[in-house]
């Protein structure tokens, strides 16, 4: 079974420091694929969503764009320790995690292969 979230990320007419930029939370743990479909615009703060997992667990992220005449992403987890791994274009993650606790997988704008302002994105993380 699979979970479409479809998420506008960009709030028009607010004022930036009244937004809340928490990640959104996934439950992947009941779940083989979730998928996250959204919105993203230049400049706006990048969409987060988080998920807890298990160290030695298998799992795949990609990241794809659905409108191709628009702005190019790419991601990046933050482990539970802090650690980073970012994505590079649209290549997955694939394999064991190392950590036990909260991972973050945020969406970014590659601004030099970007053609417009404004884009949409499919996340999918399987547990194969």
């Amino acid at each position: 079974m699979t979970l479409f979230v479809n998420l506008a990320v960009v709030l028009l007419g607010q004022d930036p420091a009244a937004i809340d930029y928490r990640p959104l939370v996934l439950d992947i743990s009941k779940r083989r694929k979730t998928v996250v479909t959204g919105d993203l615009k230049q400049g706006a703060e990048p969409p987060a969503y988080q998920f807890k997992a298990k160290k030695g667990q298998r799992l795949k992220i990609t990241l794809k764009d659905v409108q191709p005449d628009g702005l190019v992403t790419f991601y990046s987890i933050q482990f539970p320790s802090g650690a980073e791994f970012g994505g590079k274009g649209y290549d997955p993650y694939k394999g064991r995690l190392t950590e036990t606790g909260t991972y973050v997988v945020r969406i970014h704008v590659n601004n030099m292969a970007s053609n417009g302002d404004s884009g949409r994105f499919r996340l999918t993380l399987t547990r194969p």
